[in-house]
């Protein structure tokens, strides 16, 4: 997320409006902004909406406000283990790491 634009940005870049907005960004927090043709084109989030961040190789989602998803604590310890319940669980969180869904 950033506050004020960037100084070159490159065509059909886009970004996440950050907190206390400055110059052409000013009053559009939370909007993502895209440079394109030239001008900012703004686009107000929805409930649900889901971008992907390539800077952290993650997703974000909007849920009156930006949330970046987190990975789930892999089990360890306990009394009971199911080695092979861990093992699909650790998997499982792998794959969604492939797929962008946690940084």
């Amino acid at each position: 997320m950033l506050s004020s634009p960037p100084a070159s940005p490159e065509p059909g870049a886009c970004y996440i409006v950050g907190a206390q907005p400055s110059d052409e960004w000013t009053g559009r927090e939370g909007s993502i902004a895209g440079w394109i043709d030239g001008q900012w084109t703004f686009v107000a989030p929805y409930h649900g909406l889901i971008v992907y961040d390539r800077q952290t190789a993650g997703s974000l989602v909007y849920r009156d406000g930006w949330v970046r998803h987190q990975a789930p604590t892999l089990p360890s310890g306990g009394n009971t283990i199911d080695a092979e319940a861990r093992t699909a669980i650790e998997e499982l969180v792998a794959i969604l790491r492939q797929h962008g869904l946690f940084p």
